[in-house]
C-alpha cells in the first residue's frame, strides 16, 4: 500500500508524472536475503519520465542480533546511502554491510570481505530501484503506462 498525491499530463503515449508517493509505514521490501521494513518513505516525481524521481526512505532490519538502520536519499543517477546501529554504535558502515551481505561482521568475515560487501550493497540497491520497492512501487512499467501502485 502507499499514498499519493499525484498528476499526470501529457498524451497517453507519454504521459508526464508529478506528485509525491508516501510508502507506506511498515511496509517490507528484500535487500538479499534480508527483509527490510520502512519507517518512512516517499517518492518524489518531477516530470517524471523527463526528470529521475527522489526517494526518501528510513528502513531497518535485524541481522544477527543487531538492529541495521538505512537511510537512502537522492535520484536514482545519484543515490545516497547511509548504515546505523544506534544501538551498537562502534560497528562501522562496513562492519554493517558485512552484516548484511555475511551476517559476520568485517573482523569475523573473510579477507576482501569490505569491497564485496560494499559492491554486494550498491548492487541491491541499484536492483530494487531497477525493480521496484518490495511489492509497494514500480519504476519500470510497460511503455506508455507511467508508474503503478502494485497490490
Amino acid at each position: 500500500e502507499a499514498g499519493a498525491n499525484i498528476a499526470l499530463r501529457g498524451t497517453l503515449e507519454e504521459p508526464v508524472v508529478n506528485g509525491i508517493v508516501i510508502l507506506r509505514n511498515d511496509g517490507r521490501f528484500n535487500i538479499g536475503r534480508n527483509r527490510l521494513t520502512i519507517e518512512t518513505g516517499r517518492i518524489t516525481f518531477e516530470d517524471y519520465p523527463n526528470e529521475t524521481p527522489k526517494i526518501q526512505l528510513s528502513a531497518f532490519t535485524r541481522v544477527s542480533s543487531v538492529t541495521i538502520h538505512l537511510d537512502v536519499d537522492g535520484t536514482m543517477d545519484d543515490l545516497q546511502t547511509r548504515l546505523s546501529a544506534p544501538d551498537n554504535p562502534s560497528l562501522s558502515e562496513g562492519d554493517l554491510t558485512s552484516l548484511l551481505v555475511t551476517g559476520r561482521t568485517l573482523e569475523n568475515a573473510a579477507e576482501g570481505g569490505t569491497q564485496i560487501a560494499s559492491t554486494w550493497m550498491m548492487s541491491s540497491m541499484a536492483n530494487l530501484l531497477n525493480e521496484g520497492w518490495g511489492d509497494l512501487f514500480t519504476f519500470g512499467p510497460p511503455p506508455g503506462a507511467g508508474p503503478r501502485i502494485l497490490r
